[in-house]
């Protein structure tokens, strides 16, 4: 292919980074939950994405040309949505934060870092950069797996994100530099799993308007539907049938378990305590079973 990537993954999110005051410990709180949606997809079905957001529009019965999943308001019509993004040739990833165990906290070297980085003091976004790093974790380790089937080689995942308030990309940009010269060096503070690099190019990076990018809709689809699914908050009752109804274009491993990789709670399920309406979905991806901390 022609293009400087193969594939592309968009990015949306629902629930804030707030972590003064946590809901439901705080009722006028920050959301109990972050989340980071992704729908992944073959550049060469880029023509196609508004097409499919079109219909989905339609699906959902919204009065607006681009889908906004918050605003559907008959549940049927979300489930009907997610039934249909299940039959699109994507992959669908979650990576969601219950926040309650991180209330107060803080993280000093993390803000000093990012002024270091990019001159922007104290304040910067610790907790979305964390939830990038999980998510490409799994992306990117998808993508190569895909990639090493199509080509025989590593190819690039073009990274867009849907544009939020406050939000730096130029030091997203410049963080995933710091932990790819850190994994490259064996100097990482922390480790998890480790991004796939030969899958990342920092500079194939944008954000974009929800209703400029088909693509963002389908990832606000998948974090939404995770959202409606686990945010006692809400207006209605925890709904997880939507997000269930994603499963088989769910990320997972070389294995085929979606568990921690397309499906990614943090903290850990017994740190996370969740009350049962809400613990219907992480169930059914594989949280919660006997001896699992």
């Amino acid at each position: 292919m022609a293009a400087d990537f193969d594939y592309i993954a968009y990015i949306d999110e629902t629930g804030d980074t707030g972590l003064k005051l946590v809901q439901p410990l705080d009722p006028e709180g920050s959301s109990e939950w972050f989340m980071l949606g992704a729908a992944v997809i073959s550049a060469k079905r880029e023509t196609e994405v508004a097409g499919w957001a079109t219909d989905l529009a339609r699906t959902a019965k919204s009065r607006r040309p681009a889908l906004h999943y918050r605003d559907i308001r008959n549940p049927q019509n979300k489930l009907a949505v997610c039934e249909a993004m299940a039959k699109l040739p994507a992959r669908y990833f979650i990576v969601a934060f219950n926040k309650k165990n991180m209330r107060g906290h803080s993280n000093f070297y993390a803000e000093r870092r990012a002024e270091t980085l990019v001159g922007k003091p104290q304040n910067s976004h610790w907790l979305y950069h964390w939830a990038i790093r999980i998510l490409l974790e799994k992306v990117s380790a998808y993508v190569l797996r895909k990639s090493m089937k199509q080509f025989g080689e590593p190819r690039i995942v073009r990274l867009e994100f849907s544009r939020s308030g406050g939000i730096r990309y130029d030091e997203i940009r410049e963080y995933l530099r710091l932990l790819r010269f850190n994994d490259e060096r064996g100097t990482q503070t922390k480790t998890y799993d480790v991004i796939t690099w030969s899958t990342i190019d920092v500079d194939q990076i944008g954000a974009y308007k929800h209703e400029t990018r088909p693509g963002l809709q389908l990832a606000d689809a998948v974090a939404s539907s995770f959202g409606d699914a686990s945010d006692i908050m809400r207006p209605s009752d925890c709904f997880p049938e939507p997000a269930i109804a994603l499963r088989d274009r769910m990320g997972r491993t070389a294995a085929g378990i979606i568990h921690g990789c397309g499906v990614k709670l943090v903290p850990k399920w017994r740190i996370a305590k969740l009350r049962e309406d809400q613990a219907r979905v992480w169930r059914y991806y594989g949280y919660g079973r006997e001896g699992e901390q």
